[in-house]
């Protein structure tokens, strides 16, 4: 089980050049996605 942080998730998103760690981040991301956990806290 991995628990992302949110600047590895920005790392991926549509509107940014995307390096060539930022491809090998993207396969583990698809290797492990069943694993793969985000920490969310929402205030109303």
């Amino acid at each position: 089980m991995y628990l992302l942080d949110t600047n590895v998730v920005s790392l991926l998103a549509p509107s940014k050049r995307r390096t060539p760690s930022d491809e090998k981040l993207a396969a583990w991301i698809v290797e492990r996605s069943s694993d793969l956990w985000l920490s969310v806290i929402t205030l109303a």
